[in-house]
């Protein structure tokens, strides 16, 4: 793990939910390319990046310090991306087929 990422991440879980920016500043660009490659879809992307972020601060007491970060978040956001794209599929299964335009990708 990156040192200032365990700092931010000691800092975190002592009560300054501050210092977790400094992993979303880290990681943000990297976690919302991988989150296009899979959603094919910016709004879509920047959403689950957002959340992933956000599953990660709230499950962050549950994180294995003795491992790096990014490879357990990248788990939550391809989860959030995956629930996004069932969702999607979800709807448009939904509208007659007759509803149904193309989505340029």
């Amino acid at each position: 793990m990156v040192a200032n990422d365990a700092a931010s991440i000691e800092a975190c879980l002592s009560g300054q939910a501050e210092a977790f920016r400094t992993l979303v500043e880290c990681y943000q660009r990297e976690a919302l390319a991988h989150a296009l490659a899979i959603l094919r879809h910016e709004e879509d992307a920047r959403d689950a990046v957002q959340e992933a972020f956000l599953d990660a601060f709230r499950a962050l007491k549950t994180f294995d310090r003795a491992r790096p970060f990014y490879p357990w978040f990248y788990t939550l956001l391809r989860a959030r991306c995956f629930k996004l794209l069932a969702e999607r599929k979800r709807r448009a299964d939904a509208l007659p087929k007759t509803m149904l335009l193309r989505r340029r990708e």
